[in-house]
């Protein structure tokens, strides 16, 4: 069975676990490019801080093609 890369990465979402420093940044350089993203952390408050930052993000890069 060979593997095959498919061909429909551009418009494949991202998911992201762990909304701490690194995961933020991971999601905002996804976001930036125009890709849909999905972040998860275990810890309520922390999914709730990096949320914030992301939804900013992508409201201004959501008009790229």
């Amino acid at each position: 069975m060979a593997f095959t890369v498919p061909t429909d990465l551009d418009a494949r979402p991202v998911a992201v676990i762990g909304a701490g420093t690194l995961g933020r940044r991971i999601a905002m350089m996804f976001a930036t490019r125009g890709g849909r993203v999905r972040i998860s952390d275990p810890s309520p408050e922390v999914s709730a801080t990096g949320d914030l930052g992301l939804r900013n993000i992508g409201t201004k890069t959501s008009a790229k093609p």
